[in-house]
């Protein structure tokens, strides 16, 4: 008897300490002080873009949005303008890409104008691809910060 007490006493001493190591591992997640990753941080870039865009929206009428980097702003371009005029247009389609940004520079657009006035039924995000070569890529933080401001796009 005297070792089934034991025993026992032991299992609640091992249940403590695990208790007391899971609600300390938790309170550790839960105040993780790592600063930001640069991409998430909004960034300004090409103003003089950013107003026309802001104009543009501002109008409204625009039913599906394309938002992003050099991919995006490729449809403007000498290989992409005919389909865009082509498919995209009677969509009701709204060009918001600019060459060379990066997530946050496309985080500080959204949250700075160029998505008042519009309510699209589609939005089309892309961006990630002008990331720095020497930049690390963490696509967590990255799709956090996006979703973060998707309802802005859906406006909701």
């Amino acid at each position: 008897m005297a070792a089934s007490y034991g025993i026992r006493l032991l299992v609640a001493g091992v249940a403590i300490i695990f208790g007391f190591s899971f609600l300390a591992g938790m309170a550790a997640l839960a105040d993780d002080k790592k600063p930001d990753h640069s991409a998430v941080k909004p960034v300004p870039k090409d103003q003089k873009r950013h107003e026309g865009f802001v104009a543009i929206a501002q109008k409204g009428g625009v039913d599906v949005l394309f938002l992003g980097d050099s991919i995006t702003d490729g449809w403007r371009g000498q290989a992409g303008k005919e389909i865009w005029q082509q498919h995209f247009e009677p969509l009701k389609a709204a060009n918001f890409g600019i060459s060379g940004d990066r997530t946050q520079h496309v985080l500080w657009r959204i949250q700075n104008g160029e998505l008042e006035g519009i309510h699209p039924k589609v939005a089309i995000l892309m961006i990630g691809t002008s990331a720095k070569a020497t930049e690390e890529r963490p696509e967590i933080y990255r799709r956090r910060a996006i979703a973060s401001n998707a309802s802005r796009v859906s406006g909701r």
